[in-house]
């Protein structure tokens, strides 16, 4: 089974999705079960971001991710993890390593752990 996810409402956690749902009418009266709570967030917003993510690819075959001396640099996509990557480097989530002796650097997207970053992040 994937994730299931969960939002409060007053004292009560409640069901996002089919999934979520179903874990619940599984469990009996008094059952208690353990989840691994992540923190403050909207976790519709990251499954959007997700599916945006995963849509991209069918729409897209590369990304616009810099200029080079006046040329654009593309970056290919081919999966989900492409497009989040090409949005870190986009957004300017990442870290420049210089190539000693060239004109080159390599950027190195910055991690974006749904589960260590505050909601602001």
């Amino acid at each position: 089974m994937r994730e299931i996810w969960f939002y409060r409402v007053g004292g009560s956690l409640m069901p996002t999705d089919d999934d979520s749902r179903k874990v619940i009418e599984r469990m009996s009266d008094g059952e208690c079960k353990a989840f691994r709570p992540i923190g403050v967030r909207d976790p519709v917003m990251h499954r959007r971001y997700w599916a945006l993510c995963g849509d991209l690819p069918r729409k897209a075959s590369r990304i616009e991710i810099d200029r080079m001396n006046g040329k654009p640099v593309y970056m290919p996509i081919r999966s989900k993890e492409d497009a989040h990557a090409a949005f870190k480097l986009c957004t300017g989530l990442f870290d420049v390593l210089p190539v000693e002796g060239t004109d080159f650097a390599i950027r190195v997207p910055h991690s974006t752990n749904f589960e260590r970053m505050t909601p602001e992040e």
